[in-house]
């Protein structure tokens, strides 16, 4: 039997016990993850009763896709209008508070031509995972599944910081900062927009594991996998994705030397290969491509022809909304200044390296340019955040010789 004193000896003193505690917590290898688990899950369902509506008018076709996937017959469309219009209601969006009245405008995009309805087909993996959540929940089951995409956007969030050498605490951080940021409002709603950005998260994951030089073949595995999920779940988002990896990656190979050199190039291979294998693949099946989305947006959703100078029209569009984009800046004060800090810190600490990033926030720019619509700016460049997000935790992180440490081949001068 041990005597008392014993003990008391050989506890910890007070002073010192919650530092104890704190490094024995820190010696659970799973504690982060599952913190990361919860924190994801409590966000999503924070951001999810902001009490703004959960649903659009496309939400109509992709419920209805994930019906068609369930199997289930019947009116689709009256079934996935009833749907979103119980959101409309439910969230008091009083102008289409008459349930009549919602119908009348969310299924007007039923009257419009198939080309219009062909985009959304081409973007089948945001109602394929759906499908069995509706199938054994019914409605409810659709918005339980978009919840859990949500929560798995935030741990990827977690794994993409802890991928590129932060600690377990700042890539919390970086997970909290990233539902607070428009990322977290549109990984919410009933769109693709969180799919997408799920994957977006998965591809970053794996330039990090390349760049550092752990396991280069899992590393862009995990890119090609995270962009071809993107590509499925939203091409145009996907596909600014591919460009932006590829091209930083590029630019990565030019600035290191050596073993990373080549992991670079071996990141935007497979990058730009994805990319253009999707390309392929949609022209052979018919999906609708660039000449469709220009068609879709200048042409009132197919139901005008294709006007003859529409990329005329393209270019003036993209002056006046960049033009209006500046000038909204200023005003935009906190969401600005936030997105100059995150850059900011991005680029001090991954140095030569911050290419891949940065290149993918540039990305964001790219389908925008396509949709130049200040309306839809948020929702269409969401990823953008995605890189301010980690900047964030990394600048509270201190990002002083951080590349050094954490990517030390790479931050090595080159010889040139």
């Amino acid at each position: 039997m041990i005597a008392p004193e014993t003990v008391a000896a050989a506890a910890p003193p007070g002073g010192t016990r919650v530092r104890h505690l704190t490094t024995e917590l820190r010696r659970i290898p799973a504690l982060g993850a599952i913190i990361a688990v919860l924190l994801g899950l409590t966000m999503s369902w924070v951001m999810w009763n902001d009490q703004r509506p959960l649903t659009f008018p496309d939400t109509m076709h992709y419920y209805q896709q994930s019906l068609r996937f369930t199997g289930e017959s019947g009116d689709l469309s009256g079934k996935a209008m009833d749907f979103v219009c119980g959101d409309f209601r439910a969230s008091q969006d009083m102008s289409h508070a008459d349930k009549q009245d919602c119908r009348d405008y969310v299924g007007g995009s039923w009257r419009f031509p198939d080309p219009y309805n062909a985009i959304f087909t081409a973007r089948p993996l945001y109602p394929l995972l759906a499908a069995p959540f509706l199938k054994v929940f019914g409605p409810p089951g659709f918005a339980l599944c978009t919840l859990l995409i949500a929560a798995a956007c935030g741990v990827a969030m977690y794994a993409a910081a802890r991928a590129m050498g932060m600690s377990k605490a700042h890539a919390l951080l970086a997970e909290f900062v990233f539902f607070i940021l428009p990322t977290g409002y549109w990984c919410t709603r009933m769109l693709s927009e969180g799919t997408a950005v799920l994957g977006i998260l998965i591809a970053l994951v794996g330039a990090a594991k390349a760049l550092r030089g752990g396991d280069k073949y899992l590393g862009v595995a995990l890119t090609a996998f995270g962009l071809l999920w993107a590509l499925l779940a939203r091409s145009s988002s996907g596909q600014a994705a591919v460009a932006g990896l590829t091209a930083g990656a590029l630019i990565t190979a030019v600035v290191v030397a050596g073993a990373t050199r080549r992991r670079a190039l071996a990141l935007a291979a497979v990058s730009a290969a994805t990319g253009a294998g999707h390309l392929v693949v949609s022209a052979v099946l018919g999906l609708p491509g660039l000449k469709d989305s220009l068609h879709d947006f200048y042409g009132r959703h197919f139901q005008e022809p294709m006007p003859p100078d529409v990329y005329e029209r393209l270019l003036r569009g993209n002056r006046t909304f960049w033009s209006d984009w500046m000038h909204a800046l200023p005003v935009w004060n906190m969401g600005s200044g936030l997105a100059l800090i995150g850059l900011a810190g991005v680029a001090m600490a991954l140095r030569r390296l911050s290419a891949v990033w940065l290149a993918v926030a540039a990305s964001a720019a790219l389908p925008l340019a396509l949709h130049p619509a200040m309306g839809d700016a948020d929702r269409i460049g969401v990823h953008f955040w995605i890189v301010v997000a980690l900047g964030i935790a990394l600048v509270v992180r201190k990002p002083r010789n951080y590349a050094a440490s954490q990517f030390p081949e790479a931050a090595a001068p080159s010889g040139r």
